[in-house]
């Protein structure tokens, strides 16, 4: 079993609950790494400061940086990465993959659904 920590050495790093030392460090981020979220497949790992860093796992190198606000999570949907700083405020970027059909159609969902959420009454 694996997991991963967030630190404010501006490191994430990924642990095995079998060993006391971390298995990779990730580095890369300028300010303490505040949230950490594993993609489903365990290929990814999202770290957050005020920039997002989308890692694979494996190799540990920065397959993605997304910039442009503060963020204080994030958390994985099943193809793509979600980066809320409230409830209500959500942005939503695709992970590194093959553009189908599905990816398209499942992004547009999200983006209809995010809206209507945001909507007010």
């Amino acid at each position: 079993m694996y997991f991963a920590s967030g630190s404010y050495d501006c490191t994430a790093r990924l642990w095995s609950v079998e060993r006391t030392y971390p298995l990779r460090t990730y580095a890369g981020h300028k300010l303490a790494v505040q949230s950490v979220a594993f993609h489903d497949n365990a290929n990814y790992l999202a770290t957050a400061d005020n920039t997002v860093r989308l890692w694979d796992v494996h190799s540990g190198e920065t397959v993605r940086l997304m910039t442009g606000h503060w963020v204080s999570s994030v958390e994985f949907a099943v193809i793509l990465v979600a980066i809320c700083q409230t409830p209500l405020s959500c942005e939503v970027f695709p992970l590194p993959a093959t553009v189908s059909v599905v990816v398209v159609l499942i992004k547009q969902l999200v983006r209809e659904r995010l809206i209507m959420e945001n909507t007010p009454c």
